[in-house]
């Protein structure tokens, strides 16, 4: 582990727990506390928590605020004034993807939540941007981020807070509080389940991870997190999501860019050739498609694991739109292997669904 890896306020917890821990972007955070695969299926099946504490915390405030904050999204923030995050991205001038990000109201400012590998980059490109009115504050300091996620998160979460959440609706964000203290809480999460993600002050963070745990949640680690969001089809930066890439590569291109409002990389976008996209594959055979393997019709793996799910190898890929369409055969090199193998094709969300 490297030494100036950050414990996060949660680390006397992974220790208590005996988690296998790992650095993670200068963090020290666990990979596993029993398995990869229990820990998977937990989620799937009852209820997992996660320390997400490395993820960068912006508190973004001031009278030009909100303009500013479009300005640095491709799509529009119209959500965030009815108390909902808004799920956008942040492109460079070239329109290439400097980050993936949330942007929620925080009462009259607004919280922006980060990729831990690039906080520091986005912090400064915010310097860079942002009129002498608005104001930057980093949360990590102070504050810690957990994510519970599974059909019985709500249930459980409602007991942990005594409050019921049934109602509360997918990408909200609100204030409450916790032993009389304040929290904040959204129904959002990175499995393909559902659930919510907690920022609480350090002191309470363990607190809160240990009643949700006392309540049946399992603690899991970086690699379900990774396994799950494969199988759910949702984006790892640096894996499917690039300052190289356009957002228009991605699933989400038809609802993440918006261009009837003005961002930085907006011309570049509109001008987009627009021929590749992101799928989903399952492997025929054992073989798992791991990021970088070519694809014989064009493009490679970017993320491949195998499926606690499905028990099957599955991975994501950019493709020629081309070679885009449900049901379709790729062929995918392995590395050191002459012979290609077959790749079915499907779109994700809810394959691993039996």
């Amino acid at each position: 582990m490297a030494q100036n890896s950050k414990p996060t306020c949660l680390i006397e917890i992974h220790e208590k727990h005996r988690a296998k821990l790992t650095s993670f972007f200068g963090y020290t955070l666990p990979l596993w506390y029993t398995s990869i695969k229990e820990e998977h299926h937990a989620v799937r099946h009852n209820a997992g928590i996660f320390d997400i504490s490395h993820m960068g915390l912006f508190q973004v405030s001031g009278e030009d605020a909100f303009p500013f904050l479009e300005n640095m999204s491709c799509n529009k923030l119209t959500k965030v004034a009815k108390g909902y995050f808004v799920y956008t991205m942040i492109l460079n001038r070239e329109g290439g993807i400097r980050d993936d990000i949330m942007i929620g109201p925080m009462g009259d400012d607004y919280l922006v939540i980060v990729n831990a590998s690039n906080a520091a980059k986005i912090d400064a490109w915010f310097q860079e941007n942002k009129p002498s009115s608005v104001h930057i504050t980093s949360h990590n300091d102070t504050h810690g981020l957990m994510a519970i996620q599974g059909p019985k998160a709500a249930t459980i979460l409602s007991q942990v807070l005594q409050k019921d959440l049934a109602s509360m609706k997918p990408f909200m964000l609100k204030k409450r509080t916790y032993q009389d203290q304040s929290i904040w809480l959204a129904r959002t999460g990175y499995t393909g389940e559902d659930g919510f993600e907690i920022m609480a002050p350090h002191a309470l963070a363990p607190q809160i991870f240990t009643a949700i745990t006392d309540m049946g949640a399992t603690p899991c680690g970086l690699g379900a997190r990774d396994s799950l969001r494969i199988e759910a089809g949702l984006p790892l930066y640096g894996q499917e999501l690039s300052e190289t890439l356009s957002p228009r590569v991605t699933r989400y291109a038809s609802w993440v860019i918006k261009l009837d409002h003005s961002f930085i990389g907006k011309t570049a976008v509109e001008t987009d050739e627009d021929i590749m996209t992101t799928v989903g594959i399952q492997m025929e055979g054992k073989s798992i498609p791991r990021t970088g393997y070519p694809i014989v019709e064009g493009g490679h793996i970017t993320s491949g694991t195998l499926s606690p799910s499905l028990n099957t190898p599955i991975g994501m890929a950019i493709v020629p739109k081309t070679h885009a369409t449900p049901g379709t055969t790729l062929h995918v090199i392995p590395q050191h292997r002459r012979k290609a193998i077959a790749a079915s094709l499907f779109r994700p969300p809810g394959h691993y669904r039996k």
